[in-house]
């Protein structure tokens, strides 16, 4: 479960987190896409999906079909330290994904994880000075260390399972379970197994929880548009007259691997926000309202819009609920 732990550090579920959390670890050839429902549609818009992580407040479930037998080929790690799911999950989705360059660190771990059970893998991941580095590395600066009492909302504990297509079968890869579950044969398209496979899990809580969070591993969309557009300009150059029929797509793929270097551009932007340590600056703030007495003004409007939230937040929470019941 995603709780405190002394060695990993909590980070957040966010697709550009996760993408330069891979890119860093030495995974090439891929990205992380946010979706916000099972919409196929989205999903085949990104081209090869390569697996998709789920996000829920783990809740107690009846004991699931875990298969008995170690599945041939089938990369799998069990949880052994608890900050570690999110990055855990993905790596039971890069690991499973043939013919995918995941850098010489991974090459290397999968290498030597080789006929090891599912916990001793989980164990040498929390091992692994390299891994832990990066995930860490996406650790937001601690404001302040206080005891605060506990309630509900501070004990809700989160957790990420993937979804992987395996030699003709779908698996949910599950780090508090023993094994991968078997949801059944591929089919025409793994993502139809697994959407019914999410769309069953969701339903069993949508009347108390409506907290979830699903993310796509899918192909570099960036490499796979500028790809797409090379072809498109070798077939005009091969053939001028298909230059007026082509110029749309071609256009598309441009704009496509601009919107893309641009999104990457963002992500270094808020990463490098997420890891700052802004502190020293909020101090000498403070410091600077303090000394012109400001203080207790400020503190009566913060106290007030506080109140304002928890208000706004509860009636949220109320009409949610009443939803979720109809």
């Amino acid at each position: 479960l995603c709780q405190m732990s002394g060695q990993w550090t909590l980070i957040e579920s966010d697709p550009g987190v996760i993408s330069e959390l891979l890119w860093n670890v030495g995974v090439k050839n891929v990205q992380v896409e946010e979706l916000y429902g099972l919409d196929k549609e989205q999903l085949q818009s990104f081209g090869q999906v390569y697996g998709l992580v789920f996000l829920f407040k783990w809740q107690q479930e009846p004991k699931a079909n875990v298969v008995d037998t170690e599945v041939p080929g089938l990369f799998f790690a069990r949880q052994i330290v608890t900050n570690a799911c999110a990055t855990q999950a993905i790596l039971n989705i890069v690991m499973n994904v043939p013919g995918l360059d995941v850098g010489p660190e991974l090459t290397n771990f999968k290498e030597f994880t080789v006929g090891m059970t599912p916990d001793d893998i989980g164990l040498t991941i929390s091992n692994s000075d390299v891994i832990r580095s990066v995930h860490n590395s996406f650790a937001r600066p601690e404001m302040l260390s206080m005891e605060r009492q506990s309630s509900k909302e501070e004990e809700d504990a989160f957790h990420f399972i993937a979804y992987v297509p395996h030699c003709g079968r779908v698996y949910e890869l599950d780090g508090l379970q023993p094994g991968p579950i078997d949801l059944g044969e591929e089919g025409n398209d793994w993502l139809d197994t697994a959407i019914k496979a999410l769309q069953e899990r969701v339903q069993r809580y949508a009347s108390s929880e409506i907290r979830f969070n699903l993310m796509a591993v899918v192909e570099d969309q960036a490499a796979a548009a500028q790809h797409k557009l090379e072809q498109l300009q070798q077939r005009v150059a091969e053939d001028p007259s298909l230059a007026e029929s082509l110029n749309t797509d071609i256009l598309q793929c441009q704009e496509k691997c601009e919107v893309e270097k641009r999104k990457r551009a963002q992500y270094k932007i808020e990463n490098a926000r997420r890891k700052h340590n802004y502190i020293p600056l909020f101090l000498e703030l403070l410091r600077a309202q303090a000394e012109q007495g400001r203080m207790g003004e400020i503190m009566g409007e913060a106290e007030e819009k506080g109140r304002q939230r928890v208000e706004e937040y509860r009636a949220k929470r109320a009409a949610d609920k009443d939803k979720a019941k109809k």
